[in-house]
């Protein structure tokens, strides 16, 4: 490994000593009634997030916000005045309740927040009595996309001919997805292992191939989205580019290049070149314009 890459690599270690310093510092429990208006502020979106009354400000931390507020922590996932809930308890007596909150100003990762998600939506269920079957005993909810049916590979063979798709890519894929998921559980599973595996490395356009950003564990942004868009693409599944120009984010501006998977005849935003990847959103705002493309930097 060259001494450009050591160093990158200590970086990013470092950055995640620090985050995680900043993590077990920024910890904290609350109780909130059922019913209380701050809940009304509780999101289940990108991620699970609430914003608390003023008093829980962190601008009211002077040293601290200082800090969080730079721009050194724009990887870190840190978003001014966002309290991340790492856990919820429900509890239900009578008519009254409560919710015993798990907080922190910094996000671990997409796939833990997702599970947080579920979980908080089991505790919520299980809490109340209410469920989702209907009284013939057959589930409400209906899964719109349907799965593949009838294959013994979750690999395209045809797509991965086509566009030349290496076999380091379609080996992870085989062991990642699953035969008889639909595209959109397969795409979640692909990114998900990427949001666990593969970091940031902060360097400028395409240099590295997939092999090294897998023994490394990391790559930029242009790397990165073109790692997840080979694997979508060996799914079968249509990915392109989307180039943007002076993206903006905590005082910091740069090029940044993400992906446009489609999914169900929709196009869906997905960010892994960041080092919290993101699925319906992309990092910084980017004043500079953006376009699809199937061509990478």
């Amino acid at each position: 490994m060259s001494s450009a890459n050591e160093k990158l690599l200590a970086q990013s270690e470092s950055l995640k000593k620090i985050t995680e310093h900043n993590r077990d510092y920024l910890s904290l429990s609350i109780t909130l009634p059922l019913g209380n208006p701050a809940l009304k502020s509780v999101h289940t979106n990108q991620w699970l997030f609430t914003e608390l009354p003023k008093e829980f400000d962190l601008a009211n931390w002077t040293i601290l916000a200082k800090v969080l507020n730079s721009s050194a922590n724009r990887w870190s996932g840190y978003v001014k005045n966002r309290w991340y809930i790492e856990g919820c308890n429900i509890k239900v007596k009578g008519r009254t309740g409560t919710m015993d909150l798990s907080l922190n100003a910094f996000p671990s990762s997409y796939s833990s927040y997702s599970n947080d998600m579920r979980n908080m939506e089991k505790a919520y269920s299980d809490a109340t009595g209410k469920n989702t079957t209907s009284s013939s005993g057959k589930s409400s909810s209906k899964n719109t996309t349907k799965a593949v049916t009838n294959k013994t590979s979750v690999i395209n063979e045809k797509w991965v001919k086509k566009y030349n798709i290496p076999s380091v890519i379609t080996n992870l894929i085989k062991k990642i997805c699953k035969v008889g998921n639909t595209d959109e559980q397969n795409v979640k599973l692909w990114f998900n292992w990427m949001d666990a595996n593969i970091g940031y490395i902060g360097y400028t356009n395409h240099q590295h191939d997939y092999q090294w950003q897998i023994n490394n564990k990391g790559g930029n942004c242009v790397d990165n989205s073109r790692m997840f868009r080979a694997g979508c693409l060996a799914l079968g599944v249509k990915c392109n580019f989307m180039k943007a120009w002076s993206c903006c984010s905590g005082g910091e501006c740069a090029n940044h290049q993400f992906n446009k998977v489609y999914l169900n005849g929709k196009g869906i935003i997905v960010d892994t070149g960041r080092s919290l990847a993101s699925w319906g959103s992309h990092w910084g705002s980017c004043s500079g314009g953006m376009s699809e493309t199937t061509s990478s930097w």
